[in-house]
């Protein structure tokens, strides 16, 4: 193994020693390390010393006595001079037993592979660390080149609208001067449209340069969670991947009185055995299965657009309350010209800013709940997108699937048979509800802010009202 030692000045390793006699010679005393193996097949332990029929003699030099100093310290914080196969277990990556040179204590013992794959896991994080740095710094300056041609497009424009205005007031034809700076302006747009449509493909080719870089340390990191997960879920410390599978039978409204499903507390949370291939009719995925891999890819699929939804709709929220701001900086950039104008070009440009911003927010659901869609039929758990009510705690109210489980609950029977025997002349009318009345007026476009649902949650609710027509 091609090893060095890392230096170690906290520890003192005497390999040799001088001693000085009376008469000025010098006497040199030499002594093997004594290492301890264990066999873990015998459990047994060999000690191998500098003569394994004799033992170490002490040395004793003008009337001082050395004695046998301490065993040399263990192997531990080695570096490589080199790496090859031979430096790493030959089979797959397991637990081992090791010493840190105080106490026996676990270990991993790496394989060739995934030695290598921690390594381009790492490496690749530090330069999409960088790369994310440099696409950041070319699309700001995209971004700043991009807004001088559109001011540079709204003059143009401007001055276009000022010439037309001018030939009807005087309500004749251009004259051949009006024309020329007509056709002269408009052909500035024109190829001013060209620049800005090719500073929008640039921007456009970094954002896939940056997302397939993203992909690759994403699958890159993804292999070495896949092996390190199946150590760790071999020596016990994990639990097996298990999944449910999908039932196909539907149950609308109340379950049958023979089909309610049990609720049984003792049987909610019982944990799984560890080895078994089924356990209380589920089916246990050892890690490297297609579906294991399906499911970390869902999982992960579904955190990113998770991100990336919060991300466009932080930005959305601030481009609706930040007008003011961002119309005084922008007067503020522009002296010496008329208010009316500047305010027209920060308006255009506010009007294009909140379009692209609304586009993302769009772009950013829709990758939200396919991917939610994605990681339930991966057998991920989605979790809550917790924006608007319950602010409090994400955990308040309860699933929509839970509505089946609680009417399921009910004792269908006992209730249909008391509506029987309560039908006759016995039965007194119902008493007339108490009635709250709705100060306010029905026809705005607003409800209480406390049933209020913002979001994702909004849009759903709205999509179901326009399917099921009660718009």
């Amino acid at each position: 193994m091609n090893l060095t030692k890392k230096p170690n000045l906290g520890m003192l390793d005497f390999s040799y020693l001088w001693q000085n006699s009376v008469d000025g010679l010098k006497t040199l005393w030499t002594r093997k390390p004594t290492f301890e193996v264990e066999d873990r097949s015998s459990q047994t332990t060999s000690a191998t010393t500098s003569s394994a029929d004799e033992p170490m003699q002490d040395v004793s030099i003008a009337g001082n006595d050395i004695e046998e100093g301490p065993s040399t310290p263990p192997d531990v914080d080695w570096v490589f001079a080199g790496e090859t196969e031979d430096d790493y277990t030959a089979g797959p990556a397991k637990m081992v037993e090791a010493s840190d040179g105080t106490k026996a204590c676990a270990a991993v013992a790496l394989s060739f592979d995934l030695s290598k794959k921690i390594q381009d896991s790492l490496m690749g994080r530090r330069m999409l660390q960088q790369l994310s740095f440099e696409i950041e710094q070319q699309r700001d300056e995209i971004a700043a080149e991009e807004q001088k041609l559109t001011i540079f497009i709204l003059r143009q424009d401007r001055k276009v609208e000022t010439i037309e205005i001018e030939v009807e007031e005087a309500g004749g034809e251009p004259t051949a001067q009006q024309q020329d700076k007509m056709q002269e302006h408009r052909a500035a747009i024109r190829e001013t449209e060209k620049q800005r449509a090719m500073l929008k493909e640039n921007d456009e080719l970094l954002v896939q340069r940056w997302e397939g870089a993203r992909q690759q340390q994403e699958m890159l990191q993804n292999e070495v969670n896949v092996i390190l997960e199946d150590v760790f879920v071999t020596c016990n410390l994990l639990p097996p991947v298990m999944y449910n599978e999908p039932s196909l039978e539907q149950h609308e409204g109340f379950y049958d009185e023979e089909e309610q499903p049990s609720f049984d507390d003792a049987n909610v949370f019982e944990a799984p055995t560890l080895g078994n291939t089924t356990v209380a009719g589920q089916n246990v995925l050892r890690v490297g299965d297609n579906a294991q891999n399906a499911a970390i890819q869902a999982g992960t699929n579904l955190e990113h657009s998770r991100g990336d939804l919060l991300r466009a709709q932080r930005n959305f929220d601030a481009y609706q309350c930040g007008y003011n701001q961002d119309l005084q900086a922008y007067l503020s950039s522009q002296v010496n010209r008329p208010y009316d104008d500047v305010k027209l070009e920060h308006d255009l440009l506010h009007l294009q800013k909140g379009r692209r911003l609304t586009g993302e927010l769009i772009q950013a659901e829709k990758r939200f709940e396919d991917a939610e869609i994605e990681a339930k039929a991966a057998g991920v758990f989605p979790g809550y997108y917790q924006e608007s009510n319950f602010a409090d705690c994400p955990d308040d109210g309860y699933r929509e699937g839970q509505e089946l489980e609680i009417a399921a609950r009910v004792d269908r029977k006992r209730i249909e048979e008391w509506l029987e025997n309560a039908e006759g002349d016995g039965m007194s009318p119902p008493p007339e509800p108490e009635m709250d009345q709705w100060s306010v007026d029905s026809d705005k476009p607003f409800d209480s802010i406390s049933v209020l649902a913002e979001g994702p949650n909004r849009k759903q609710i709205d999509r179901w009202r326009q399917e099921t027509g009660h718009c």
